[in-house]
């Protein structure tokens, strides 16, 4: 960013009243800034003068013109100024021109070190620098420890010899470990520390307690997870200037992780691109096509689900590598890839579409251990229609966590019904949907606090048999039947066919959230 006189009037905004005095010169960049001293120059447009005295301006040759900054209190005459000084003037109310001084010197300097830092990374960058290189060559600018990690928490880049100085155990854990430990992921997670890092733009600092020092953090990009810098605060205190250094690092880091990210991606395996364009919908299936799908169909298992992963919604740190590992320990030959911020899965199942009992038991158990919103598909053989099954199993959650919003492992086939009805709702009222036997029966339970409608939902269930209806309510046969009676009574004859039933079982369901699970 260059300096400007617009840019000083908005640094002292804040706590000034500041006026703009005519039109800015030229292109209006400023590389240097002077004291008038009461001497006869010539301004330079690209310098910033300084004054609070009426008669320094009028010494000033009358001929040249330039940007002043100029202090006065309230009663001063602003005509006076404008009659003495030809070009751009920032007018601020103020009689604390040695602080005005100060921070216009202090935003020169923190530019100049921007640009010499920028124009370091620059060339580093250029010359194929990695990761660890433009950590080295921005630790002068920084003079504090840091560390770059990548969005599986893995350090990508250290200032080595600054953290061993530290001297602390927790730094020597993260040096042995190459990566966070379960104490990082404790001290991330709290108070949402790390979903707010991801989420902002700009550094955020905080107190690491173990450590007890400030560090700050920054994630690489806000609208992607390519990870996030910290820097601690160990050779010298935080001030604005680490702030914005860091913001240029920043934006180089971001740019060689994306280069490393499109060579990673290039050097992908077929069959994961291909999953990536079809769930991007970027394969036309012609027929030079089909020699390619024909191969790759071979890769995929005969019978798969869809496992999504929305890591998205856990707040805190996800350890990806450790969900990776999870899933190929739980589900062998899982093919995996990493999609819009979720991690999806195809899992293998059995021709009937069931999967192993005790490895969903345990890949839940690890989902509500971990914090972890999963859903499953049901199950597909045809690999062309994996985005349909990813978009299913989406909607499985989203229906799980219209219910019950916990962490977890969902499927479709248990939340099918309420994502049915959710589809209802978005252009119909339920009340338009409801059989009209049921609402005739509802309305009678409510009046007289009866159970008319659950017991002939109940009796359908059960295939219409009484017997079996009793002992699934836990009711005696007679109390039953005298049910049955007021039934009959309402509504002259039950309905017989399987539309009817069908129709009345489906209303209930919707009209009382039977699908809770």
């Amino acid at each position: 960013m260059c300096i400007t006189v617009s840019l000083l009037q908005k640094l002292f905004d804040a706590h000034d009243k500041t006026e703009l005095l005519g039109a800015p010169l030229g292109d209006d960049r400023l590389t240097r800034w002077e004291i008038l001293r009461e001497q006869n120059v010539s301004p330079l447009p690209d310098t910033v003068y300084i004054s609070d005295s009426l008669e320094a301006v009028k010494r000033q040759t009358q001929s040249g013109c330039g940007h002043l900054v100029f202090c006065t209190g309230p009663a001063f005459e602003k005509a006076q100024l404008l009659n003495a000084w030809q070009g751009c003037i920032l007018f601020i109310q103020t009689e604390q021109t040695g602080r005005i001084v100060q921070t216009i010197r202090e935003r020169f300097l923190i530019e100049d070190q921007k640009s010499a830092m920028s124009a370091v990374l620059l060339d580093a960058l250029t010359g194929g620098a990695r990761v660890q290189t433009l950590v080295d060559a921005a630790y002068p600018f920084l003079r504090n420890p840091l560390v770059v990690f990548d969005s599986s928490y893995w350090i990508a880049g250290l200032t080595r010899q600054a953290l061993q100085a530290q001297e602390m155990q927790v730094t020597d854990l993260l040096l042995e470990n190459g990566g966070f430990s379960s104490g990082d992921y404790t001290f991330a997670n709290r108070g949402a520390l790390h979903s707010r890092v991801k989420k902002s733009k700009i550094p955020i600092m905080a107190f690491h307690e173990q450590m007890q020092i400030n560090q700050l953090l920054v994630s690489v990009c806000a609208e992607k997870d390519y990870g996030h810098i910290v820097v601690n605060e160990f050779e010298h205190t935080f001030t604005e200037m680490d702030r914005e250094l860091l913001m240029v690092l920043r934006s180089y880091i971001y740019l060689q992780m994306k280069h490393d990210e499109l060579l990673h991606q290039n050097g992908k395996r077929p069959s994961e691109h291909f999953i990536l364009d079809l769930l991007d919908e970027a394969v036309v299936v012609s027929g030079a096509y089909q020699a390619f799908i024909y191969q790759l169909d071979r890769t995929f298992p005969g019978n798969m689900r869809c496992l999504v992963i929305s890591t998205e919604l856990t707040p805190g740190a996800v350890n990806m590598l450790q969900i990776r590992n999870q899933l190929e320990y739980l589900f062998a030959n899982s093919r995996i890839v990493v999609y819009e911020k979720k991690l999806l899965a195809l899992v293998p199942v059995m021709p009937n579409g069931r999967l192993s009992e005790a490895s969903l038991k345990s890949f839940c158990t690890f989902c509500v251990k971990n914090k972890l919103y999963a859903s499953l598909s049901n199950h597909f053989s045809n690999i062309m229609e994996i985005r349909s099954y990813y978009i299913q199993a989406l909607r499985a959650l989203e229906a799980a966590r219209a219910i019950h919003d916990v962490p977890g492992c969902y499927r479709y086939e248990d939340y099918y019904l309420v994502h049915l009805k959710n589809l209802f709702l978005q252009k119909e009222p339920l009340e338009v949907f409801l059989c009209p036997t049921l609402k005739c029966l509802s309305a009678h339970d409510q009046k007289n606090n009866t159970e008319l409608a659950y017991t002939l939902y109940m009796y359908y269930l059960n295939d219409r048999n009484l017997v079996q209806t009793a002992k699934a309510m836990n009711m005696h046969r007679s109390s039953l039947n005298y049910r049955f009676e007021k039934i009959n009574e309402l509504l002259g004859e039950l309905p017989e066919s399987a539309t009817e039933r069908q129709y009345y079982i489906l209303s209930y369901q919707f009209q009382n959230s039977a699908l809770e699970c």
